[in-house]
C-alpha cells in the first residue's frame, strides 16, 4: 500500500478536488472548520466547568458535615460542664 493510496478520512485543505472551488466556497469551508473548532472548545469548557462545580459541591458538603459535627461536639462539651 503506497502512501498516496492512504485516506485518513480528513479533507486536505489544498486537495486537488478543491481546486475547482470558488473563493466563496473555500471561505464557507474555512468558516465551517472554525465553527467546529469553537464548538469543540465549548464542549471542553462545559465538561471542565461541570467537573469544577462537582468538586466545589463536594467541598461544600464536606464543610457542612464538619460544621454539624463540630457544633454538636461543642454543645455536648458545653452541656457537660454545666
Amino acid at each position: 500500500m503506497a502512501y498516496d493510496d492512504y485516506d485518513d478520512g480528513f479533507d486536505d485543505p489544498e486537495s486537488p478536488e478543491q481546486e475547482d472551488l470558488s473563493e466563496e466556497e473555500r471561505s464557507e469551508i474555512r468558516k465551517g472548520r472554525i465553527r467546529l473548532l469553537f464548538g469543540a472548545g465549548n464542549l471542553t469548557g462545559i465538561i471542565a466547568g461541570s467537573v469544577v462545580i462537582l468538586l466545589l459541591l463536594a467541598l461544600l458538603f464536606s464543610m457542612v458535615n464538619f460544621l454539624i459535627g463540630d457544633i454538636s461536639k461543642n454543645f455536648t462539651l458545653l452541656l457537660t460542664r454545666l
